[in-house]
């Protein structure tokens, strides 16, 4: 399934985006982690190990690749996923983010 908003219609990309934004501004996850997730959602491009554990709430693996900034911030995390697609998460992208 793909991830990038650009398949989908006009109108559907700009709710996906608006949404994600939205939670973005609400549940503050720093520069490095926002700018993965959008492009994560927005581009398809694959995130790193951690991002990839959150999306798959796989709640184990996140804190163990979880840097210091990104185990503070574990409830934001948590919090911002009620604002990704349902599409964009249980990623299904071989070797992606695996140890």
């Amino acid at each position: 399934m793909s991830r990038d908003i650009h398949t989908t219609s006009d109108t559907e990309a700009r709710h996906i985006e608006a949404r994600l934004e939205q939670g973005l501004a609400a549940h503050p996850v720093g520069h490095v982690g926002a700018t993965s997730l959008r492009n994560w959602v927005l581009k398809g491009i694959p995130p790193g190990g951690f991002l990839t554990a959150v999306l798959c709430n796989d709640l184990v693996g996140a804190y163990a690749r979880a840097d210091s900034e990104n185990l503070l911030l574990m409830a934001e995390w948590a919090a911002l996923m009620a604002y990704v697609p349902h599409s964009a998460k249980n990623l299904d992208v071989t070797g992606v983010g695996r140890l």
